[in-house]
């Protein structure tokens, strides 16, 4: 049957939904490179059968056309203005969801254009018309769930990073508050035990700020070095008591064994 020049319209509508066939919003998503997860292997299975079965309507959609007395015409590709390269599955099935409404409403208004003696092509376009709408109610679930997913991971994401850093950042101030009270304490034996504390602090820790690291790197220097101060003071009441006159000593010996001697004597009162 050949359409009248009246029917040109409907002409038009079958050679877009055969472009739409032919470069499918399903088969796209495959050729555009998506970011995918493992969790995104249902959706893909299913959007890979939806790409096959585009496939045979675009054939089938052809040989409505060549029915008709016409010429398929494949079109631009539908989608050439927009960028969904490297898009994730979920958003590229929601996007594939919209373009099956798409494809609906066309095959709609082929069949509302096609003439009615045309009833070989008004049968296989309500038979497509009816897969189409098979294709879209199990796939709106699927995408919808799948978008979902991705936004509790991703929101799993950023709530793991702020808790870690939360973690980091309460240490970071332990360790400062720390600093600050063994600074205040005037004694100099009271203040070791909390600057030896301080200084066991790692520098290397992973994720600490650079001038954080600096401080704890000073710290540990300090803290070296008081067990040594310490063991000068405790020494010196020792020395105190060593004989000034024993035989064999240095003069330099025998006058700082003189010198401690009189201080530990001046201190007792004596």
């Amino acid at each position: 049957m050949r359409l009248s020049v009246g029917s040109a319209p409907a002409l038009e509508l079958l050679n877009e939904l055969f472009t739409r066939s032919y470069y499918s919003a399903a088969g796209y998503v495959f050729e555009s490179q998506p970011y995918v997860v493992p969790a995104d292997a249902d959706a893909l299975d299913l959007l890979s059968v939806i790409r096959r079965e585009d496939r045979r309507h675009a054939q089938l959609l052809a040989g409505v056309i060549d029915d008709l007395e016409a010429v398929p015409l494949a079109g631009a590709f539908p989608y050439w203005h927009l960028d969904l390269n490297y898009l994730s599955v979920p958003t590229l099935a929601l996007f594939v969801v919209s373009a099956l409404q798409h494809d609906l409403s066309r095959y709609e208004a082929a069949l509302a254009v096609l003439p009615a003696e045309a009833v070989g092509a008004r049968a296989t376009l309500m038979a497509l018309r009816l897969e189409k709408q098979a294709h879209l109610e199990r796939l709106t679930p699927v995408a919808a769930a799948a978008k979902e997913r991705e936004a509790a991971a991703t929101q799993a994401k950023i709530d793991a990073r702020k808790s870690a850093r939360s973690a980091r950042l309460a240490k970071e101030k332990a360790a400062k508050d720390a600093a600050k009270r063994a600074a205040a304490r005037p004694a100099v034996g009271k203040t070791a035990a909390p600057v030896a504390a301080a200084a066991n602090l790692d520098p290397n820790e992973p994720g600490i700020a650079p001038k954080e690291r600096a401080r704890r790197t000073m710290l540990a220097k300090r803290g070296g070095a008081a067990p040594a101060a310490a063991q000068a003071v405790a020494a010196a009441p020792i020395a105190a008591g060593l004989d000034p006159n024993e035989p064999g000593i240095a003069p330099k010996e025998k006058a700082r064994r003189t010198m401690l001697r009189k201080r530990r004597a001046a201190a007792s009162g004596g």
